[in-house]
């Protein structure tokens, strides 16, 4: 088991123990005193799932077990969980507070909630100066992606479509200045700087599950688009 890539033997540590719940359906439903039947709203939300994992941990004495345990929630507050018969990667945080019970000297288990999104490893399709690109997306949940454009030449602006329920617009494109926006964490920059003045859209950009066609009104720009697929 890897949390953020780190091996947890590492922390003198060993997986007895997980839980993987399904994420958490959010279902907007009313049943009207009138009404024979009730209304369920069919375009749900399916927020975190829920990962509870039992670590042992053994180490020569008291005051390493200590450290250990230190450096092990450290790590786990904010974590990428990798287990090694699972392709999925878990990312999110601790939920609640970690519970240690202690068996013997220099030996404890330490049980731990964490509220997580499933995903696959980052993908990344190539655009280049074509106007249109289907991509498949697997997964059954949507999942923000990662816009990346590197125009060849000066533009005024360029219009993307598929990657949102409105068209993305990006103004003043400059040769070889990327433009990162970032369907993840919510930003648009170029090469660092703060380019949301010079973008219009309604939403940041995401991806469904199976096919999605991209379109781009212009074929001079090197396009990636990155994402990592989801699942409930």
């Amino acid at each position: 088991m890897l949390i953020n890539n780190i091996n947890i033997s590492n922390f003198k540590a060993k997986l007895l123990d997980r839980n993987i719940k399904s994420a958490e359906i959010d279902i907007i439903n009313d049943w009207n005193t009138n009404s024979i039947a009730p209304f369920v709203d069919d375009k749900y939300k399916a927020k975190y799932k829920t990962l509870t994992l039992v670590l042992d941990i053994i180490c020569s004495n008291a005051n390493e077990l200590e450290i250990m345990k230190s450096n092990l929630i450290k790590q786990l507050a904010i974590s990428t969980i990798k287990f090694d018969d699972i392709e999925y990667y878990y990312r999110g945080f601790v939920s609640g507070t970690p519970t240690f019970n202690y068996i013997m000297k220099g030996n404890e288990t330490l049980n731990v909630d964490m509220l997580v999104i499933a995903e696959k490893e980052q993908v990344t399709e190539a655009m280049n100066r074509i106007s249109t690109k289907i991509i498949n997306i697997p997964g059954n949940l949507e999942t923000p992606c990662i816009l990346e454009i590197s125009p060849s030449v000066d533009d005024i602006d360029l219009v993307i479509t598929g990657l949102s329920e409105e068209a993305i617009t990006i103004r003043n494109l400059k040769q070889g200045k990327k433009i990162i926006i970032n369907g993840e964490d919510c930003t648009v920059f170029q090469e660092g700087i703060n380019k949301f003045n010079d973008t219009d859209l309604w939403e940041f950009p995401s991806l469904k599950p199976g096919l999605n066609t991209i379109t781009g009104s212009k074929n001079t720009m090197d396009i990636n688009i990155k994402y990592k697929g989801r699942w409930i």
